[in-house]
């Protein structure tokens, strides 16, 4: 039972982390005008990743997440505190 509840905490910590970055992605295309498409044409990769990522049904690496914020021309910032 106490490791269920570890291992839901942790989900659910993920799924904050996971939201938080998606929403900040979606956040700076609306404000630059690009679509999922868009986005993926400049990534080189089918609108259906792209969804799947910011959905956050993809997994996704830290060198991927350079890439979004490269493609859109933003900074990354990530805090480890």
């Amino acid at each position: 039972m106490l490791k269920e509840s570890a291992t839901q905490e942790t989900d659910s910590g993920k799924f904050l982390y996971i939201h938080t970055i998606t929403e900040d992605i979606y956040r700076v295309m609306k404000e630059k005008g690009v679509t999922k498409a868009d986005l993926a044409r400049t990534m080189n990769t089918s609108p259906a990743n792209i969804t799947q990522i910011l959905n956050g049904t993809r997994n996704f690496t830290i060198g991927k997440l350079v890439d979004i914020a490269q493609a859109l021309n933003s900074t990354l910032t990530v805090k480890v505190s």
